[in-house]
């Protein structure tokens, strides 16, 4: 399966606005500035994580893994959910 950008980018969207209504960071702050990556830099997205269960993060391919918040997560691709790679 191929997720596409603008699929990755709905994703990013859906949990930025988490984010928003947590009062993590404000509407003015695009998506991409408060995750500091685009939809353009994911290579794919994890929904579980060993140890820690059900969530999202970001694979970016740069080997870099953000979790929802925007937080950096252990980047060791054993620990998360089998997922295809673009």
């Amino acid at each position: 399966m191929h997720v596409t950008v603008a699929a990755y980018r709905e994703i990013m969207y859906k949990n930025w606005r988490r984010c928003v209504s947590l009062g993590r960071t404000e509407l003015w702050v695009s998506p991409q500035d408060y995750y500091g990556f685009s939809a353009f830099e994911m290579l794919c997205v994890h929904y579980h994580c060993m140890g820690i269960g059900q969530g999202t993060w970001f694979r970016l391919t740069d080997g870099r893994v953000f979790d929802w918040l925007g937080q950096p997560a252990d980047p060791d691709v054993s620990l998360y959910d089998v997922v295809t790679l673009n």
